[in-house]
């Protein structure tokens, strides 16, 4: 049975994980570029705009924010580790659902997409605050915790680099295809774009994601 005052301190460090996670997300959008494209760092930072990359932006900082807790609360708490998980995976889980669900209804709105990144990280940290507070799992559970952990961290290197064809890996303000063409046309295959609309294509020395998707957005 948990005593009042450690319920009231997880519930705690939960809202600040919360406002922690937003923030963080937000310099997570920028540190691939200005880090030189260094492709592993694909790995935890997003390389363009698409909803697939904003992904990222909640899973990483909330498991980041746990090794932050694990020093002041994981005592506190049953299933420390399964708690911080299943949480980053249901703001996934969430945001690729109402992301799909609105745009059901309406065409791809950023506002909207950032209001969802918002609220999955709000449910997300209630959730881990639940797990905190239940029995305590088997063995089992830790070791598909990590499974879990593995497998994100694999699906977010590949398909930074090799996108489905699918709108979660297109990326914000997709530009014309007329003016795609023109590009593509001038450019050449070592040269960065340095466009007029900046951040609304990106085209790396390597074959980056973006540049597949824009190849295969113009053949249409």
């Amino acid at each position: 049975m948990y005593k009042e005052k450690d319920k009231k301190t997880l519930f705690y460090w939960e809202v600040g994980g919360f406002f922690f996670v937003c923030l963080i997300g937000v310099l997570f959008h920028y540190i691939f570029s200005y880090a030189g494209n260094f492709f592993l760092l694909a790995l935890f930072f997003a390389i363009n705009e698409s909803i697939w990359e904003q992904l990222k932006l909640v899973f990483w900082p909330t498991l980041f924010w746990g090794l932050v807790e694990s020093i002041f609360i994981k005592k506190k708490t049953n299933n420390f580790f399964a708690a911080k998980v299943f949480a980053a995976t249901f703001m996934v889980v969430f945001i690729i659902s109402g992301y799909y669900l609105y745009t059901s209804f309406l065409r791809q709105i950023q506002a909207m997409d950032i209001f969802i990144g918002i609220i999955s990280v709000a449910l997300g940290q209630m959730l881990g605050y639940r797990i905190f507070r239940c029995r305590k799992f088997s063995d089992m559970v830790f070791k598909i915790s990590i499974a879990i952990v593995a497998v994100w961290a694999f699906l977010f290197l590949w398909f930074s680099f090799n996108p489905l064809k699918n709108d979660i890996f297109r990326a914000y303000q997709m530009p014309s295809k007329k003016i795609v063409k023109d590009v593509l046309l001038v450019r050449t295959s070592d040269t960065a774009l340095k466009s007029s609309f900046p951040r609304e294509v990106e085209i790396c020395n390597f074959k980056s994601a973006e540049t597949a998707f824009i190849e295969e957005f113009i053949s249409t």
